[in-house]
């Protein structure tokens, strides 16, 4: 086992090493004078700095496993009202296989070995292109071209695939890459879809919500651009920016319920709500907060998890995964409700949903696997 000292002496061996090339020798004396006894050469560990360095990654994946074992107990007890935390979430520089979310875009046969995978639940991520690519875990069934306007949103079913594009259309296939319906009823981007077991519908920036069924189209006029729209059964969840709470609408009797966000129940916050997702445990919505702001419900309690970052070539994308928010982040994260997390995925990423099919619109497919537990 490597030692805390050796991890000491070779980062100031290298140190040292860098000063002699570029011949910084007044840094270099004073650094001799401050560390004589762990410059000596003749004392280096005999690992290689790779090696040391894998059993420094080992051994903190180690620990956070554990952690996240022992916490597990406390993350079941979800109904059980506790005051709100504030979580900082602390970066990773190194990228690692997990039991929680694993890469296997690249190296499929090895990886798949490697997890013993026992259950297909992917995570589908889309770039901001136009080509839509279906694949199933083993091989791709197609690829559709939308034409000009690249994809904004996408939602999917046992069946079909809604696309909503930059042109206000939108565009409904099953999963042989057969159009069953287009449409083009918004002015302005059409950025937010769902499907849900009676209704189509989808959210633009001309503030309208389009409702539709086999016999009808039906609209909504909020009072600001969609920013986000989630379904759970025919209910949705919207987020309109420049608005203080949540929008929850019936979409059989269209009646719509505010619901207030704000711990302090004084009906103002700071931010939009840029997306939100849902399961039977709790809701998460990610905000434009500068703060970098993750809210997350669940009965009576309110979790505010800080830290993230989006730069303007990524959009404001979470999934829930279980007791697991994923993220976009100038890339892709992926954490627990302490706050933790891996550095995932490094780029833009456009779109995030979370079902067995892997829909990507882009030229670039890349899969996710999921597990069941992250221990």
């Amino acid at each position: 086992m490597i030692s805390g000292q050796d991890y000491r002496q070779v980062s100031l061996q290298m140190i040292k090493n860098f000063l002699k090339k570029y011949s910084l020798d007044t840094t270099l004396e004073a650094l001799e004078m401050e560390c004589p006894d762990d410059l000596d050469d003749t004392i280096l560990p005999d690992k290689p700095l790779e090696s040391i360095i894998e059993d420094c990654v080992r051994r903190g994946f180690k620990k956070q496993k554990q952690f996240q074992s022992d916490k597990l107990d406390f993350q079941l007890w979800y109904e059980i009202p506790l005051k709100a935390t504030n979580c900082q979430i602390v970066q990773v520089d190194y990228e690692i296989y997990t039991g929680l979310l694993s890469l296997i875009n690249r190296d499929l046969d090895r990886v798949m070995e490697t997890l013993s995978v026992t259950d297909d639940r992917y995570l589908i991520i889309s770039s901001f292109k136009n080509t839509l690519s279906i694949s199933t875990i083993s091989e791709k069934i197609v690829d559709y071209d939308l034409g000009k306007s690249p994809i904004l949103s996408i939602s999917s079913s046992s069946t079909e695939i809604l696309v909503t594009s930059m042109d206000g259309s939108l565009t409904l296939l099953d999963y042989y890459g057969n159009v069953l319906m287009k449409k083009r009823d918004h002015s302005k981007y059409a950025n937010r879809c769902a499907i849900t077991p009676n209704y189509y519908v989808t959210g633009s920036y001309d503030q309208y919500v389009n409702i539709y069924n086999q016999w009808e189209l039906k609209k909504l006029k909020f009072g600001g651009i969609i920013e986000s729209l989630v379904s759970d059964g025919d209910v949705i969840y919207l987020g309109v920016r420049g608005e203080d709470w949540i929008n929850r609408v019936e979409l059989n009797s269209l009646s719509i319920e505010k619901i207030s966000i704000n711990s302090r129940d004084d009906g103002h916050i700071s931010y939009n709500l840029m997306d939100i997702s849902l399961n039977d445990k709790m809701m998460a919505l990610y905000t434009d907060s500068k703060a970098g702001k993750i809210v997350v419900l669940r009965d009576n309690q309110l979790i505010d998890l800080y830290g993230v970052t989006c730069d303007e070539y990524s959009r404001n994308r979470l999934v829930l995964v279980d007791d697991t928010v994923v993220c976009t982040s100038d890339g892709l994260l992926v954490m627990n409700l302490n706050g933790e997390n891996e550095k995932i995925l490094d780029g833009p990423v456009n779109c995030l949903s979370f079902k067995k099919y892997l829909v990507s619109g882009g030229n670039k497919l890349v899969v996710w696997q999921v597990n069941k537990s992250c221990t």
